[in-house]
């Protein structure tokens, strides 16, 4: 029977929780503040008029992948408003 020295072996490397951060995150390119407030205007417009449906679909449409903390804040501002209907 071969030994192997149990300690020279990567246990993190064969555990499937722990991957890479490019597997993990789809391969979206960053979403800026900018879009996000175009888009959060034209959820505000969709609202107004009672389509809550459509407003949520276009603020879920583009997740903010790669993006700053403001600009992800940001989106959840317009989804939270769109929950609440307060815009």
């Amino acid at each position: 029977m071969a030994t192997v020295n149990f300690r020279r072996i990567d246990v993190d490397a064969l555990d499937p929780d722990n991957a890479p951060s490019e597997d993990v995150y789809p391969q979206f390119p960053p979403v800026s503040i900018q879009e996000v407030t175009q888009i959060g205007s034209e959820a505000k417009s969709a609202l107004s008029k009672g389509n809550f449906s459509s407003s949520l679909k276009l603020l879920l449409g583009s997740p903010p992948y790669g993006g700053d903390a403001q600009t992800k804040v940001r989106l959840l501002f317009w989804l939270l408003a769109t929950f609440w209907c307060d815009l």
